[in-house]
C-alpha cells in the first residue's frame, strides 16, 4: 500500500494525498519523510470565484524535502468540519512543472481548476455557496526511499465569492456646503447559478478622497437593503467619492468606481 502510493505520487506530483492514500485516516499514521517545507496557492492570495460555468485556473506551488531526495509532492484543497467529513474538495491537474533544486529538494508546479463544482461528491445536495469560506491545505509527498507523509492541516486558504458594486451621485458639482446623495448597489455570486444577486445586510463604506491625494477616508458606513444603498452628505471641497465593501468570511472585497465632485 505504501510502495504504490510512493510510486502515484511520483508520477502525479501535485495532485492531493489524501486522494491518492485512500481513508483519510492514513494520514495519523504518516511519517515524515518528506517534510513539506512550503505551499503557495493562488500566489498567497484569496481564490475568488465568480463562475462556475468556466474555469478559473489556480496556480500551487509547492516545496518538499528528504535526505533520499523526493519522489513526489501532493497537495490538494477540502473544505468540511474535519478530514473526516469532507464536503468540498478540488485536486490538482496531476501535469505538474517539477524542478530538483538539489539532492534533497524538490519543487512542484500545478494547477487547481475550479470548474463545475466545489463539491467532494457531486451527488451531496448541498449548496455550492455553503462552500465559501475558509479551505484546508492538504500538503505531503513521497521519497526515493517509499517514505511519505501527509499533513491535512499544513495551511489554509480562502475561496470567496465574488462581490461587485456600484455608484451614482445626484450631482457632479454643488456649491459648498450643498448636500450631495450617492446611491449605488452591491452584489454578489450565487454559485448555484453563477448569477450576481443583490447582498442583503452587506455594510458599505462611503469614502472620499480629496483632489490631490490618492488616500480614501470613511465618512460614513450603511447597511444595504436588497443590495442598495444610499448617503447624503454635505459637499465641502472638490474629491473623488467612492462606495467599498471590505469583505467578510465567504465574500471577497469591492470597490466602486469613483465619482467626482466639484465644488464650486
Amino acid at each position: 500500500m505504501r510502495r504504490s502510493a510512493a510510486t502515484a505520487v511520483a508520477a502525479v506530483g501535485v495532485v492531493g494525498l489524501s486522494a491518492l492514500f485512500g481513508p483519510p485516516a492514513f494520514a495519523a499514521e504518516a511519517a515524515t519523510s518528506p517534510k513539506i517545507v512550503s505551499v503557495t496557492v493562488n500566489g498567497g492570495r484569496d481564490i475568488v470565484v465568480s463562475d462556475l460555468t468556466t474555469d478559473l485556473e489556480v496556480p500551487v506551488t509547492a516545496v518538499a524535502q528528504a535526505k533520499a531526495g523526493v519522489a513526489g509532492i501532493g497537495v490538494a484543497l477540502w473544505h468540511g468540519p474535519n478530514f473526516n467529513h469532507i464536503d468540498g474538495m478540488k485536486l490538482g491537474r496531476g501535469t505538474p512543472s517539477c524542478v530538483t533544486v538539489n539532492l534533497t529538494t524538490m519543487s512542484c508546479t500545478d494547477v487547481i481548476d475550479i470548474q463545475g463544482s466545489l463539491r467532494a461528491n457531486l451527488g451531496n445536495p448541498i449548496s455550492e455557496n455553503d462552500l465559501a469560506g475558509r479551505w484546508a491545505v492538504d500538503a505531503g509527498g513521497t521519497d526515493n526511499n517509499g517514505g511519505f507523509s501527509d499533513d491535512p492541516h499544513f495551511a489554509t486558504v480562502n475561496v470567496l465569492r465574488k462581490a461587485r458594486i456600484t455608484a451614482e451621485t445626484s450631482r457632479t458639482q454643488v456649491k459648498k456646503g450643498k448636500n450631495v446623495t450617492f446611491t449605488g448597489s452591491i452584489k454578489r455570486v450565487d454559485l448555484d447559478t453563477s448569477k450576481f444577486k443583490g447582498y442583503d445586510e452587506a455594510s458599505v463604506q462611503l469614502q472620499f478622497s480629496r483632489e490631490g491625494t490618492d488616500v480614501f477616508t470613511t465618512v460614513m458606513t450603511v447597511k444595504a437593503s436588497d443590495g442598495e444603498f444610499s448617503a447624503t452628505v454635505a459637499a465641502n471641497r472638490d474629491g473623488r467619492w467612492r462606495w467599498n465593501y471590505a469583505g467578510d468570511k465567504t465574500t471577497s472585497a469591492a470597490t466602486s468606481p469613483v465619482r467626482f465632485v466639484n465644488v464650486v
